[in-house]
């Protein structure tokens, strides 16, 4: 075998084994949510690569699942993209990926296991398939895939597919709404740093920048020269884990009473085991975080609010998982106000490291460093206020630009930065964010006239848009909320997002 040939299955190895690794260090979670995981499990050929068995069956949208079946497709270079069409090319031994992944999937089907068949690669979803945005917002089909009419050409490209698979429109529609699209998942080097959050949450070594080698890497590729069935559940796990000095003392930390909101999805993300319960509104984004529709904003509030109702009600609950713009994280704040009796409080994923919950210590520890403000101003008569919370980069002309291009002339403009500027690190812990969110409201309130609103853009931890909202009540208000348009394709750096009080 060709060098090239061999780098390159070398690299399809360690991609498939830290999909492999992403998945069983869930199963130290306590309570435990994953029963057992394979690799290379024989007996659903075409979606083998990594199989995992759940404790108990979890739920996805509107259905209860049992297993998740992957097939892991790694990829040297980036010359082509998946979509509708190419998954239905033949390959050399005749059949394609869509026919290996359904034949996979009915076997664990036919074990009376509701399953999930997944497709996790690096390669990305084409610009031109007719359900693009939907694929990488969700990583499903949309549900037009299955209820378009004739003529459309998603309604004959799903003709191609029932025909292509030989199967009933009720198989069909099992099986779409079974399917998962990972797409465009990190590079290696990426890949490790995202495994090490997990890892270190299930109190497993996690990698050394200094290590040469990863030994997560190593034990698969043992197990594999061995030719022992990669079969692993939580005693297995740990006796290979120990006998590598890589299990931690400490028991992982209990998910009881931990909830979640989801607006868009990292790969190293797993809502659906990490919570108790969690609320997912990404079908409003589009595979950029942006919002598919101004007025969505208010479906988003609306499915968020009414989740963390009934979270007040249950009772049960002390953390909050959010993988959520900025905003939804400040909305979350504004349901979850300490004069409500909750003591829920953020999970913030630190840059370097897995997630912690961000408890602020009380009293506040002193010397903690706050702000730095500066204030321009504006026209006089003006009835707004604009505020530039720079915590993780400035972001002081790109709110900047948006007034320009909105229109929107302020009385004054208020740049918020750290006393030891902006960065990813800026924000020392739980009771640094709770102290800057607490100092940033009563400089809001202080530089705020009598019925001004307040036009708030901010780059900072999710953590401390959290505290705002628990701490900026209707003082403040009226409050206009923006988000950052990360990709820059849509020609203005910001948007408007929620407002408080909401719209009559």
């Amino acid at each position: 075998m060709a060098h090239g040939a061999v780098a390159a299955q070398a690299a399809g190895q360690d991609f498939q084994g830290r999909i492999f690794w992403h998945y069983a260090a869930d199963l130290r979670r306590v309570p435990p949510a994953v029963q057992k995981v394979c690799y290379e499990y024989d007996a659903a050929a075409g979606v083998d690569d990594v199989v995992v068995f759940y404790t108990d069956p979890f739920l996805d949208g509107n259905q209860h699942y049992e297993v998740d079946a992957i097939q892991a497709k790694f990829h040297v270079d980036h010359k082509h993209a998946y979509s509708l069409t190419s998954l239905t090319e033949a390959k050399d031994n005749g059949s394609s990926l869509l026919q290996k992944m359904y034949s996979g999937y009915q076997e664990i089907r036919k074990k009376g296991l509701r399953c999930r068949a997944i497709l996790e690669t690096n390669w990305g979803w084409s610009n031109e398939d007719p359900v693009a945005k939907e694929v990488r917002a969700n990583r499903r089909l949309p549900d037009r895939f299955l209820t378009v009419n004739p003529p459309s050409p998603l309604a004959k490209i799903r003709k191609q597919w029932q025909d292509h698979l030989d199967i009933n429109d009720n198989d069909l529609s099992d099986f779409v709404r079974d399917l998962r699209l990972d797409l465009s998942l990190p590079a290696l080097d990426r890949q490790l740093n995202d495994l090490g959050a997990r890892l270190e949450a299930a109190r497993l070594k996690p990698l050394s920048p200094s290590q040469r080698t990863n030994p997560y890497d190593s034990i698969i590729r043992h197990l594999l020269q061995a030719q022992e069935p990669i079969e692993m559940d939580r005693n297995r796990l740990e006796e290979i884990c120990r006998e590598e000095g890589l299990l931690e003392d400490a028991e992982p930390p209990s998910i009881e009473g931990q909830v979640g909101i989801r607006s868009f999805i990292r790969w190293s993300e797993r809502m659906e085991v990490d919570c108790l319960a969690h609320v997912d509104v990404t079908e409003y984004f589009t595979g950029d975080r942006y919002i598919r529709s101004p007025e969505q904003w208010e479906a988003v509030r609306k499915k968020v609010t009414t989740f963390l109702e009934k979270v007040l009600q249950a009772d049960n609950a002390d953390r909050i998982v959010l993988e959520s713009h900025l905003t939804i994280a400040y909305l979350a704040g504004r349901c979850l106000p300490p004069i409500s009796g909750t003591s829920i409080i953020p999970v913030q994923k630190r840059p370097h490291g897995g997630p912690e919950p961000w408890r602020p210590a009380h009293p506040v520890p002193k010397g903690l460093p706050g702000w730095n403000v500066d204030e321009t101003t504006g026209i006089d008569g003006s009835r707004d206020v604009v505020v530039a919370l720079s915590v993780t980069h400035d972001i002081l002309n790109d709110a900047l630009h948006y007034c320009e291009e909105a229109e929107l002339v302020p009385r004054s403009i208020l740049h918020f930065r750290p006393e030891a500027g902006p960065g990813p690190v800026s924000v020392l812990d739980a009771s640094h964010a709770h102290l800057l969110a607490a100092e940033g409201v009563k400089l809001i309130r202080r530089a705020k006239q009598h019925g001004e609103r307040v036009h708030i853009f901010m780059a900072a931890p999710n953590a401390l848009a959290f505290f705002l909202g628990q701490i900026m009540t209707e003082l403040v208000d009226p409050i206009q909320l923006y988000e950052h348009d990360r990709q820059g394709v849509h020609g203005v750096p910001y948007s408007p997002s929620l407002s408080f009080p909401p719209p009559q």
